[in-house]
């Protein structure tokens, strides 16, 4: 009985999974920039922390269907498990359940990373209305310390209000690993630093993909006089 159940289990997982996948395509269109030859495409070669911009609640399902190869945990506020329609979605894509008043995110987040899988967390802890990015917290610091995950930086393009069928843009960084905190630790001076530069790759990507649209703009422009 529990092997029917667990078979039951995963086909609906890979049913729940197509369905996101079809519904991302076609709501969002997303189109998917590599900043760097070294950027990792289609799959990330090992178990990977990966951090982002937070715009949407469906953000974790749009980053892991772009990696649809891997299997990739996104943190999700543990609010919404409490809502029984999107229990089932968040099942099949993964989720880790996080709340302020605990670590448990961290252990279960340790362990998915321990069985060869990856970890997408929002270092900004929430969806931000608004386009600017808001300061980023040191959690993804704390995951890599407890495991040799890489690190891989991400941003995406829009806003929290941004309407359906407009096109997502997200811009792929390059692996990393912190500098080693040595034997002072983990100290708050450490986090702080480490947290700054995961914050200024971010903003490089954002400019990466914004110049790149830029110099597009103006090679249609020169086409269109040169007519």
């Amino acid at each position: 009985m529990k092997r029917l159940l667990r078979f039951l289990d995963a086909c609906w997982v890979l049913f729940a999974r197509l369905v996101l996948s079809i519904l991302t395509h076609l709501l969002y269109r997303p189109k998917i920039y590599y900043s760097s030859p070294d950027s990792p495409r289609r799959r990330l070669g090992k178990p990977t922390v990966l951090t982002c911009n937070h715009l949407r609640g469906c953000d974790g399902a749009v980053i892991s269907v772009l990696y649809w190869r891997e299997r990739i945990h996104s943190l999700a506020a543990r609010r919404w498990y409490r809502k029984w329609y999107l229990r089932p979605l968040l099942h099949a894509g993964y989720s880790i359940p996080i709340e302020r008043s605990s670590v448990a995110w961290l252990r279960n987040s340790k362990k998915v990373i321990e069985g060869g899988d990856s970890v997408l967390i929002f270092p900004e802890g929430m969806a931000v209305p608004g386009d600017e990015m808001r300061a980023f917290r040191p959690g993804f610091l704390l995951l890599w310390h407890s495991t040799d995950a890489q690190i891989l930086p991400m941003y995406m393009e829009g806003r929290y209000d941004r309407p359906f069928f407009k096109r997502l843009r997200v811009v792929v960084g390059v692996p990393y690993t912190p500098e080693d905190p040595g034997e002072e630790g983990m100290t708050r001076e450490y986090q702080e630093e480490q947290t700054r530069i995961l914050f200024e790759k971010t903003v490089a990507l954002r400019d990466y993909l914004h110049n790149k649209r830029g110099r597009r703009r103006q090679r249609k422009e020169r086409r269109r006089q040169s007519k």
